[in-house]
C-alpha cells in the first residue's frame, strides 16, 4: 500500500512549534484554537507583525528542528513501513536538509520525501498512486478532489481546517485513528483476496 503524509500539522505539532517560534522571536503567542481556516492564521499574525508568518514558513526553518512529533506518529509510521508499505512524506517545507534531519532525529522510517508548494502537492500524489493521503490543509485536499485523483483523502483535524466545505473527507483526530482506517481497508482487502 502507498501511504502519504504531510509533515507539519499531521506528523509534527505545527501549532506548538509556531507558538514557540513566536514567543522566542517576537515575545508573542496566538490562540491556535481560535483559527478556523488558514487565512485566520495570517490575519492574527499580521495583527502584530506582518513578517512573522513569512519568516516562520519561508525563513531558514531551523526552528522546525525543535518541532515535536505527535506521540503516536513514529510508532505508527514505522510499523507500516516495517510491514512493507511505501511511506511518502509530501511537504511544503522549503529547507530539505532541516526536514530530513527532523525525521532522522525522531527515528522515522520512510520510502521517500517530496518538497513542493502546497498548491502543487496533487501532482506528486497522483504520480505516486497513493492509496491514502493525510493532510491538515483543507485547500490541498479540495485540490486533490477537484483534480479527480483516486485515493482516500484524510484530513487531520486541526482548528484551521474546520470551515464548512461541500466535500465529505474522512476526518481523524489522531494518527491512531488514521491507522485504524488503514487497518480496516487492509482487512477488507484480505477478505476479498
Amino acid at each position: 500500500m502507498n501511504i502519504g503524509y504531510d509533515l507539519d500539522g499531521v506528523i509534527f505539532k505545527f501549532g506548538e512549534a509556531f507558538n514557540k517560534y513566536l514567543l522566542d522571536k517576537y515575545n508573542h503567542t496566538i490562540d491556535i484554537t481560535k483559527i478556523t481556516e488558514y487565512s485566520d492564521l495570517i490575519r492574527l499574525i499580521e495583527g502584530f507583525n506582518k513578517d512573522a508568518m513569512h519568516d516562520f514558513l519561508d525563513g531558514d526553518e531551523g526552528h522546525l528542528l525543535d518541532a515535536q512529533p505527535y506521540e503516536d506518529a513514529v510508532g505508527i509510521i514505522n510499523k507500516r513501513f516495517n510491514e512493507g508499505h511505501n511511506i511518502y512524506f509530501i511537504t511544503a517545507r522549503h529547507n530539505e536538509d532541516i526536514a530530513i534531519e527532523s525525521l532522522k532525529r525522531n527515528g522515522f522510517s520512510y520510502t521517500d520525501i517530496y518538497f513542493m508548494h502546497a498548491d502543487s502537492k496533487y501532482e506528486v500524489i497522483k504520480d505516486l498512486d497513493l492509496d491514502f493521503y493525510i493532510e491538515d490543509r483543507l485547500e490541498t485536499l479540495i485540490s486533490i478532489h477537484e483534480k479527480g485523483i483516486k485515493l482516500i483523502p484524510v484530513i487531520r483535524d486541526q482548528p484551521w481546517n474546520r470551515k464548512s466545505h461541500p466535500i465529505n473527507f474522512v476526518r481523524v483526530k489522531s494518527l491512531t485513528d488514521f491507522d485504524r482506517l488503514i487497518e480496516k481497508i487492509l482487512e477488507i482487502r484480505r477478505e476479498v483476496d
